[in-house]
């Protein structure tokens, strides 16, 4: 079965942004490439789009003083928030890694076997020897003792 003009609407709607949606629901008359641009030229703002949407199809629309500049406010500021926000997550990386880099040298130069092996070495042949070296003295010393 073929489909109909309201089965593509419906279709498209599925797919739509919700923010479009709301844009065209309030202006069916306008074509959505408009209202898509409309909404990317305020960086998905419906309210500051819807503004702009009224004002372009209604010549007798009259914009509430200073309802743009509070909106425009809370942009910016929303803006700038973010950006607050990402500089302290830059800052805050940034003490973490000066912290684990710092406790990494504060905890010495690491154990290197390569260089350990040759002094570990020395140390259990002189402590072999020397076990072996009394153990033969003893044995002499009870040897002298017992013929005497």
């Amino acid at each position: 079965m073929p489909e109909t003009a309201d089965d593509q609407e419906d279709n498209v709607e599925a797919d739509e942004d919700p923010a479009v949606k709301t844009l065209r629901d309030a202006f069916p008359d306008l074509d959505v490439d408009i209202i898509k641009a409309i909404l990317a030229t305020h960086d998905g703002n419906v309210e500051l789009s819807f503004e702009a949407l009224l004002a372009m199809s209604d010549p007798d629309y009259q914009t509430t003083p200073g309802a743009n500049d509070d909106l425009l406010a809370k942009s910016q500021q929303e803006k700038d928030d973010e950006l607050l926000a990402r500089q302290l997550a830059q800052e805050y990386d940034q003490q973490l890694r000066q912290q684990d880099q710092q406790r990494h040298q504060d905890s010495g130069p690491a154990f290197n076997f390569q260089e350990e092996l040759p002094v570990i070495k020395e140390r259990v042949i002189e402590a072999g020897a020397g076990k072996w070296v009394r153990k033969i003295k003893a044995m002499m010393y009870l040897w002298l003792h017992q013929g005497s």
